[in-house]
């Protein structure tokens, strides 16, 4: 039992320092956990990240995986993932090949190499070395600020998104997007036939947007790997890349296409 200056000494608040001092300590345990969710959730976007890159690019950079300033990216030059993670390296260039095959191993550690050139997996050297070529300035990609924001339900788009490009022409996915009375309407660039059925859905939207178009398999692989039943889509000019978002940290770039005054054909915005 607590002596009376115990007591006393805890009325008055004096026990606090010692209290959260020992609250503070670091808990063994929960470090470990926490170290182990942020390996999966690293290996976890590093996978996703797959899907945006060009393993065929000239550039062996983009066919490797990026992390810069605690930051992933994956991307094949007309679309990129962007995820945030915590791992204890920087401006390196990891070979594709590392989310392939370590996806169904247990990871406890990864860290680099005292010469920089290789992970270590476990301890253990991972045969691919780092890629030395150096990766784009992705920054320079990412506006700071923007001029157009749109809101709107991601499942909806994906239906409206799937629905026009059930109406184009065979390899053929650009869409048109056109926002006029606060619903987006989507029609296909090049229809099977004369006739097409504009998909509409209802959006929130601060300002106007202009006409875009948008590869719509591209954009499709992007809102299956958004989460949460919302999304947002933030752009600047006509040929500047959207940010997708969803409700989590993890960001997506999307080249424009090119709209033609006919809308038939288009062609990509380098």
């Amino acid at each position: 039992m607590p002596t009376f200056f115990q007591e006393i000494a805890s009325l008055f608040g004096l026990n606090e320092p010692a209290r959260q001092q020992q609250q503070s300590r670091p808990n063994p345990i929960e470090k470990k956990s926490k170290q182990n969710n942020s390996i999966t959730h690293f290996f976890e976007m590093g996978y996703k990240a797959l899907r945006y890159i060009d393993p065929s690019s000239t550039r062996v950079a983009l066919r490797n995986i990026y992390i810069k300033d605690k930051t992933l990216f994956g991307c094949d030059g007309h679309r990129a993932l962007i995820a945030k993670v915590d791992v204890p390296f920087d401006d390196v260039v990891i070979p594709a090949s590392l989310f392939k095959n370590v996806k169904h191993a247990t990871v406890s550690s990864i860290k680099l190499s005292q010469d920089r050139k290789y992970l270590l997996i476990n301890g253990q050297k991972y045969p691919e070395p780092i890629v030395t070529e150096a990766y784009p300035d992705m920054t320079a990609c990412i506006p700071k600020s923007f001029t157009h924001l749109m809101q709107l339900s991601r499942q909806q788009l994906m239906t409206a998104v799937h629905a026009a490009l059930a109406q184009a022409e065979e390899k053929k996915h650009g869409l048109v997007f056109k926002f006029r009375n606060g619903r987006l309407s989507i029609t296909p660039m090049s229809a099977k036939n004369g006739h097409v059925v504009p998909q509409t859905i209802a959006v929130f939207c601060k300002s106007s947007f202009e006409d875009f178009g948008l590869d719509g398999k591209y954009l499709l692989r992007i809102l299956q790997d958004t989460n949460g039943d919302s999304i947002r889509i933030k752009k600047n000019g006509s040929l500047q890349a959207l940010v997708i978002e969803g409700e989590d940290e993890t960001r997506f770039l999307l080249m424009p296409l090119r709209v033609t005054e006919h809308q038939q054909h288009y062609s990509q915005v380098a």
